[in-house]
């Protein structure tokens, strides 16, 4: 089953085929688990679904936009990468 930071592939119901992360796991022995799906429309839907539609996928995870702005250094510029 995925796990925590697992990219995965949702493989049942209406969500059947969207992609994303697993950023959660219930403790409670519900067998649930929270998911953020990749960018729809422009929105990263959170999810929670039950352990056993979820599936682990390859690949890389494309950082979320707010990793991608440029940070400022002590001065007040941007620092560039």
């Amino acid at each position: 089953p995925a796990e925590f930071r697992d990219l995965i592939v949702l493989t049942k119901g209406t969500d059947m085929g969207k992609t994303g992360i697993v950023i959660g796991i219930y403790p409670d022995g519900s067998n649930k688990c929270i998911v953020k799906l990749d960018r729809f429309k422009g929105l990263r839907e959170i999810r929670v679904v039950p352990r056993d539609v979820v599936a682990k996928r390859l690949g890389e995870q494309a950082p979320d936009d707010v990793f991608l702005i440029p940070r400022k250094n002590g001065n007040g510029n941007s620092k560039k990468s």
